[in-house]
């Protein structure tokens, strides 16, 4: 029987008077990459964000590593994220800060704090996994799109998560860099155990990374399988998607 890092059911969201998810339900494995796809607006990020504690859902619950976040404490969620990596859309560097800054930045927020030596071992490491070490004095207006989410990724590896959540990890990127990308989420994936829910709408990334599927639509869950499954289906919106 396969472990669930992740189970999510039956969660509802709406801002206002629109309804973005709608009962949605489904769960991450251990060792998988699972793919959120779905029409830009169709609430995946918001997924992301209720998974991590950022947004309250209004009804539903979600556990993550056996914890049910919704009724967890703020102490006990901030440990509980310890162990959950987040890489944005946008990456979400800190401007004024070197690339070594926002890497040990995480680390020096610890209560148990690790020496220098160790923060700056783990920078180095951090910075090799994802081909960047020559960048670590850099400041992120020095960088170009692609190693901005390189850098990110190493910092969401700084505290060795189990699960890592990528919004949109591709967007924007020309494709070689789109594909360096996909094999280091992949990596994560096979040579650091880590398991991770990747939202995009890129089917390159689909293709590569993923494990299993969610299709994502007008707030509900379409269908969850692999990539084979959700190819045959009939639905228009989604026979889009591999067209």
């Amino acid at each position: 029987m396969k472990e669930e890092l992740i189970k999510v059911l039956q969660i509802e969201k709406r801002f206002e008077s629109h309804a973005v998810l709608k009962g949605v339900s489904f769960s991450l494995n251990k060792h998988e990459n699972l793919v959120v796809i779905g029409k830009s607006g169709s609430g995946k990020s918001v997924l992301l964000k209720i998974i991590i504690g950022l947004i309250a859902p209004d009804k539903g619950s979600v556990e993550v590593l056996g914890k049910d976040i919704c009724r967890l404490k703020e102490l006990d969620l901030r440990q509980l994220r310890k162990k959950i990596g987040y890489l944005f859309q946008d990456g979400a560097l800190f401007d004024s800060m070197t690339v070594r800054q926002n890497l040990e930045f995480p680390l020096k927020r610890q209560v148990q704090r690790k020496t220098d030596e160790e923060i700056e071992e783990l920078v180095h490491q951090s910075l090799k996994k994802v081909g960047l070490s020559n960048a670590i004095d850099k400041m992120p207006d020095q960088l170009s799109g692609g190693m901005k989410k390189r850098v990110a990724l190493a910092r969401a590896l700084m505290l060795e998560p189990e699960i890592i959540l990528f919004d949109e990890p591709t967007t924007g990127l020309d494709p070689v860099t789109s594909k360096e990308i996909n094999r280091l989420i992949i990596e994560s994936r096979d040579k650091l155990g880590i398991s991770g829910i990747v939202v995009t709408h890129d089917m390159y990334c689909v293709k590569t990374v993923g494990d299993r599927l969610v299709a994502l639509n007008e707030g509900t869950i379409t269908e969850v399988g692999g990539m084979s499954e959700l190819n045959a289906r009939e639905e228009k919106w989604l026979r889009e998607f591999f067209e």
